[in-house]
């Protein structure tokens, strides 16, 4: 019996211990936005508490510096109540100005009833915006885990029309990437006032523009995430890229599993080429692409402003609008909303496959009139509220370890008595 007791008491105490957040030996604890911001390249972080920034107005990074390595858990946490603004903006921004290696984890910015306002108006060329990082760098790969962006983020345009354009929720510009078990939320809207811009433009949920390399041979990879926002480029003379995770990318490898977009996805253009899709709109891996087991259940709109004639280059997908490069597998995916744009191709899996230089390999996706359309409950979400950082749960779980062991113990002594 007293055997029995004592590995009863053993797995008990072990519960609690495994219920207690742990973090690395030197990592440093943040309690305050002034802490927030000073963190510095190499080392590593947790929030002990939510970060309030007192209504702080941003017009560049939270965290700059280039090359940018650290290790970051949020704990559950949140930092809330800022926002950020700018007028002509000359450089990329973000929270972080650039991610290199290490993880970000655990940490929610902004919440469902509190989002975080990003406002833009006519920054200038070839630039990077996203919410979280304007781009990685590197041959590492950076990692973001269970990480919730609630943001509306606009970028207005009534000059600066020949300004190209990487933007997106997660990372704007990408090289080696992992991110799993997050959402982004609220809006991505990107405005031309008067005027259609004339350069290229990439917006993505997740993702804007993924970039290549010959020798480096970049891999970005996406698991387990949802997006929520609504992704839209408004006023183009010029190619667009519009989508729920990744917008476009030449890199060598992509990977997107077990992901879902709810969000809608929209382009407006008078130009005659533009990709838009739930998932990717623009793959053109070096090497190859494999989305596997994701899902769309966001509207597809392209309003196609030009002549019938003139707009051949236009395609609109569910899953993946163009497959332009690589060898590309589309697997075991869901489009649940009917695909029916004012593009020159629709299709509800692969919109259109270019006729060379690409191969795509398609099984056990489904179409809506396969499912029955939209009607189809989603699947779950990733929890946007992790409670990693409920120390009241943690406490309570001891509590009751403690308590239980004490009874433990009281039987374990009192038996002993009594053969004794």
């Amino acid at each position: 019996m007293k055997k029995v007791l004592s590995v009863v008491l053993a797995v008990l105490m072990l519960a609690a211990i495994a219920a207690v957040p742990v973090f690395a030996d030197d990592a440093i604890a943040v309690t305050t936005a002034d802490e927030f911001l000073a963190m510095e390249s190499g080392k590593s972080y947790y929030l002990a508490n939510d970060i309030d920034f007192g209504g702080k107005v941003f017009d560049t990074y939270l965290i700059k510096g280039e090359n940018y390595v650290v290790d970051l858990d949020g704990n559950g946490h949140t930092l809330k109540n800022f926002s950020f603004k700018s007028d002509n903006a000359s450089g990329d921004l973000a929270v972080f100005q650039q991610f290199a290696s290490g993880t970000i984890k655990n940490i929610n910015f902004g919440s469902k009833d509190a989002h975080i306002s990003y406002v833009l108006n006519d920054p200038n060329d070839n630039k990077s915006f996203a919410f979280l990082v304007a781009s990685t760098k590197g041959e590492e790969t950076p990692r973001i885990e269970n990480v919730h962006i609630f943001a509306d983020m606009e970028i207005n345009y009534t000059a600066n029309l020949d300004a190209r354009l990487s933007c997106g929720g997660f990372i704007a510009y990408a090289r080696n990437y992992t991110i799993v078990k997050s959402s982004m939320n609220g809006k991505i809207a990107i405005k031309n006032n008067g005027a259609d811009c004339t350069k290229w433009r990439n917006a993505g949920g997740f993702i804007g523009s993924d970039k290549y390399d010959k020798t480096l041979k970049f891999v970005g990879t996406i698991e387990d995430c949802v997006n929520n926002a609504n992704v839209s480029l408004i006023g183009c003379a010029k190619e667009g890229r519009v989508a729920g995770f990744v917008a476009y990318s030449d890199k060598e490898t992509n990977n997107i599993k077990n992901c879902i977009n709810n969000g809608a996805i929209t382009l407006e253009t008078s130009a005659g080429t533009g990709h838009i899709a739930g998932i990717f709109a623009c793959a053109k891996p070096g090497k190859d692409a494999v989305i596997d087991g994701c899902r769309n259940n966001g509207k597809i709109v392209y309003n196609c402003k030009n002549a019938e004639d003139a707009k051949t280059g236009t395609i609109a997908g569910g899953i993946i609008g163009f497959a332009q490069r690589g060898a590309i597998t589309v697997k075991n995916c869901i489009n649940a909303v009917e695909i029916k744009t004012g593009a020159a191709y629709n299709g509800e899996i692969v919109a259109f496959t270019a006729e060379s230089g690409v191969t795509v390999e398609q099984s056990g996706n489904k179409t809506s009139s396969e499912i029955g359309g939209s009607e189809i409950t989603p699947d779950p979400k990733p929890d946007p509220n992790p409670s990693t950082g409920d120390h009241s749960l943690v406490i309570i779980a001891l509590a009751a370890v403690l308590s239980i062991s004490g009874a433990l113990c009281a039987v374990v002594v009192r038996r002993g008595k009594e053969n004794n």
